[in-house]
C-alpha cells in the first residue's frame, strides 16, 4: 500500500522545516550598523582675536604623539608641501587642547565645534593660555584612519583652506575612538601673537 499524499508531503515538509530552522539557529546574529560606514564632518570656524580670558596658560611640557596624531600631522604636512605652502609647527598647548575637546566631544555626547557650555575653539585657546592671532578648527567624526582623515578634509573646501592657509603657522591633533562616531578628530591650526 502507498503511502497517502499526507504522509509524503510531511516526509518532505518536516525535514526541510527541521533543516530551516536549524541554519536559524546557527546563523550568526544580526548586526547593528557599523558606525564606520559613514563619515561626518562639520564646517570650519576660523577665528579673529577677542581678547584672552585670563586663565593661567598650560605647561608646555613635551607631549608624545599617539602614532595617529603624528601621522595626520605628516600627512597635512606633505599636503601643505605640495601645494607649496610650509609645514606647520607642532604646539604642545594646541595639541592638549585639541585632545580634550576629540574626548570631550565623546564624554558629552556632541559633535560641534562648540562644546555644550556653548565654548568654542577660541574660547578654548584662550582658557589654555594661548595669545593666538588667527585660528582655524577642523573637526571630523567616523574617519577610521589618519588618512582618511586627511582625506576627508582635503575634500572639503573650508577643511582644505585651513590644512593649506600659509598664515596658520602651528597645530594640533587630538585623536580619540569611542562615542557615537566611533572615531574623533579635531585639527587645531593656528597663529600666536
Amino acid at each position: 500500500m502507498k503511502p497517502s499524499l499526507e504522509a509524503r508531503y510531511a516526509a518532505i515538509v518536516l525535514p526541510v522545516a527541521l533543516l530551516v530552522l536549524l541554519l536559524v539557529a546557527l546563523a550568526p546574529p544580526a548586526q547593528a550598523a557599523d558606525p564606520d560606514d559613514y563619515t561626518v564632518f562639520m564646517p570650519v570656524i576660523l577665528g579673529s582675536p577677542s581678547g584672552s580670558t585670563g586663565q593661567p596658560a598650560l605647561t608646555e611640557d613635551q607631549l608624545e604623539l599617539t602614532a595617529e596624531e603624528s601621522e595626520l600631522i605628516n600627512l597635512i604636512n606633505a599636503e601643505r608641501l605640495s601645494h607649496g605652502v610650509g609645514p606647520v609647527r607642532v604646539s604642545n598647548v594646541l595639541m592638549q587642547v585639541a585632545r580634550a575637546h576629540s574626548q570631550d566631544m565623546i564624554d558629552r555626547d556632541f559633535f560641534d565645534h562648540a562644546n555644550p557650555d556653548g565654548w568654542g575653539a577660541g574660547d578654548r585657546l584662550d582658557h589654555a593660555g594661548y595669545n593666538w592671532m588667527t585660528y582655524g578648527e577642523n573637526i571630523g567624526g567616523g574617519y577610521t584612519s589618519p588618512e582618511l582623515m586627511s582625506n576627508g578634509w582635503m575634500n572639503s573646501s573650508g577643511h582644505r583652506a585651513n590644512m593649506l592657509n600659509p598664515e596658520l603657522a602651528e597645530i594640533g591633533v587630538g585623536y580619540a575612538a569611542g562615542g557615537f562616531y566611533g572615531h574623533y578628530w579635531t585639527g587645531l591650526f593656528a597663529t600666536p601673537r
